[in-house]
C-alpha cells in the first residue's frame, strides 16, 4: 500500500502530466559541458598527455562529468508521469519500455562501433583474430586488439564494464552505453519503489554509496568507476529530483534565446559522443595544440552527419525521440529536429 506522501505525489504528477510540459534546458548545459571535457579527455589519453589512473585529478573530474550525465539522463526520466500508480509496471509495460531504450541506445552504438573499427583499421591499430582472448584497454594503437567470440559478444553487447570490470575490445570508450541501458533497466523498478515510499530510493542511494566508497577504497578504483551499478546513488538522485520538479508543474518554457540554442546544440551530444572516436584514433602521441583544434572541427563534421543518419533511421524505424513528451516552443524560429540525445 503506498504511503499517504506517496499518493499525493502521484495526484500532483497526474495533475503536472495533464499541463504543458517543456524541455528543461540547465541539464541540457550540463551535458554540452561534460561531453567536451571527456572528449578533451580520450584525447589527452591517446595523445599519451596522461594516463587512465583514478588518482589523477583529471580523470577523477572526468568522472565527475560522468556523473552528471547519468545524473541528468534519470532527471529526465523523473519529469515523466511513469511506473507512478499501482499495476504500472507490469510485464508488457516493462517490455516495451526496454524495447525503446534499447533501440534509441544500440542503434547508434552499433553504427559507431562499425565506424570506429573501421578508423582504426585505417589509424594502424593491430587486431588479432584469436578462439579465445580478450583485450583490456584496446585504445592504445600499440597493444594490439584481440577479436574473439567472447570479446564480439562483449562489444556487441556493450557490457564490458558489466561482465569484467573493466573496459576493452574494440571501442572501449563506448562503456558509458551499456551501463546506461544497465540502469535504465533498474528504472522502472526504483520508480516505483519511489512511489511507494521516498525513503526506499533514499535508503538505496546511501547503500550503493557506501559500498562504492569502500570498493573505491578497499578492492580497486575502477571497478567503483566502470560497474554500471556503482553509479546507482547518481541514477536514482536524478529521479528523485526530475520527479519533484514534476510535481512542482514541470520545467519553466525556455523562453529565451540562449536557453533555446543551448536545448538545440543538447541535440548533437549524443553523436559527438558516440563517433568523437573516429577522429580521435587518428591523433599521435605528443600531438602539438593544432591536431586539438582540427579533431575538434572533424568531431562536430562527424556529429552532424551521423546525426542526420541517426535521425532517419530511427524514422524509418519508428524510434520515439526522448522529448516526445517535452515542448521546445517556436518563439525564436529554431529549428525543433528530434533530439537524439538518449543519455
Amino acid at each position: 500500500m503506498e504511503s499517504p506522501e506517496a499518493q499525493s505525489g502521484s495526484q500532483s504528477i497526474s495533475k503536472s502530466s495533464q499541463q504543458n510540459s517543456f524541455m528543461d534546458w540547465r541539464p541540457e548545459a550540463i551535458r554540452i559541458f561534460s561531453i567536451c571535457y571527456i572528449i578533451l579527455g580520450h584525447m589527452f589519453l591517446t595523445t599519451a598527455y596522461l594516463t587512465n589512473d583514478p588518482k589523477n585529478p583529471l580523470v577523477l573530474t572526468a568522472g565527475i562529468m560522468i556523473g552528471f550525465f547519468i545524473f541528468c539522463s534519470a532527471y529526465v526520466h523523473g519529469l515523466k508521469d511513469e511506473f507512478n500508480k499501482t499495476g504500472s509496471l507490469n510485464i508488457s509495460t516493462y517490455w516495451k519500455f526496454f524495447k525503446t531504450r534499447f533501440l534509441r541506445l544500440y542503434i547508434g552504438y552499433y553504427i559507431a562501433l562499425v565506424v570506429v573499427l573501421i578508423a582504426k583499421l585505417c589509424a594502424g591499430y593491430t587486431f588479432v583474430f584469436a578462439s579465445s582472448g580478450l583485450t583490456i584497454g584496446g585504445s592504445i594503437k600499440a597493444t594490439p586488439i584481440i577479436i574473439s567470440p567472447e570479446s564480439l559478444v562483449l562489444d556487441l553487447t556493450c557490457l564490458w564494464p558489466l561482465v569484467t570490470g573493466l573496459l576493452g575490445g574494440i571501442f572501449p570508450e563506448a562503456w558509458f552505453i551499456g551501463s546506461i541501458l544497465i540502469l535504465s533497466l533498474a528504472y522502472p523498478f526504483l520508480r516505483r519503489l519511489y512511489s511507494i515510499h521516498p525513503k526506499y530510493l533514499y535508503l538505496i542511494i546511501i547503500i550503493a554509496t557506501v559500498i562504492r566508497i569502500i570498493v573505491a577504497i578497499k578492492s580497486n578504483p575502477n571497478y567503483a568507476f566502470n560497474f554500471p551499478f556503482a553509479w546507482t546513488a547518481e541514477f536514482s538522485f536524478g529521479i528523485i529530483i526530475g520527479n519533484r520538479i514534476c510535481m512542482k508543474g514541470g520545467p519553466a518554457p525556455p523562453n529565451t534565446l540562449y536557453k533555446r540554442i543551448i536545448i538545440n546544440m543538447a541535440t548533437r551530444v549524443w553523436p559527438l559522443y558516440l563517433f568523437h572516436m573516429t577522429a580521435v584514433v587518428f591523433m599521435p602521441v605528443g600531438a602539438p595544440v593544432i591536431d586539438f583544434v582540427l579533431a575538434y572541427i572533424v568531431i562536430i563534421f562527424l556529429a552532424e552527419f551521423f546525426r542526420r543518419v541517426l535521425r532517419y533511421i530511427n524514422n524509418l524505424l519508428g524510434v520515439k525521440r526522448r522529448d516526445n513528451s517535452l515542448k521546445i516552443g517556436n518563439k525564436f524560429n529554431l529549428p525543433e529536429s528530434p533530439s537524439l540525445n538518449v543519455f
